[in-house]
């Protein structure tokens, strides 16, 4: 019985870690300790594009990890105009506002 129990608990402690490390994946992205810019962090990845969500958002692949970011009027011509395709390797920055959005600030194709 206390063998059942002993491996319970550790299949249990494991879920809860797997399930903190998918959910907080990109808000640990960050160095708290580290303010740019009037205390706004940023960051710049690769990643990979999965489209538009709307008119105002977009999904990104990051290891593995789906993630939405807000489109800023500038990033959002620049992906029209450039034709970025679903499934597209790019570079991004994004930082994260006081509302815990995170904002596209750059994107390009990657020559990856």
């Amino acid at each position: 019985m206390n063998k059942k129990r002993f491996i319970l608990s550790g299949i249990l402690i494991i879920l809860i870690f797997v399930s903190y490390c998918y959910c907080g994946y990109a808000n640990n992205l960050y160095d708290e300790s580290t303010n740019i810019d009037n205390d706004v962090q940023k960051l710049v990845l690769q990643g990979i594009y999965n489209g538009m969500i709307d008119n105002h958002s977009i999904e990104i692949d990051i290891n593995g990890h789906p993630t939405e970011l807000r489109l800023t009027e500038k990033t959002k011509i620049y992906i029209e105009e450039n034709k970025i395709n679903e499934g597209e390797n790019i570079v991004f920055g994004f930082f994260k506002n006081e509302y815990d959005q995170f904002i596209l600030t750059y994107i390009e194709k990657s020559l990856k």
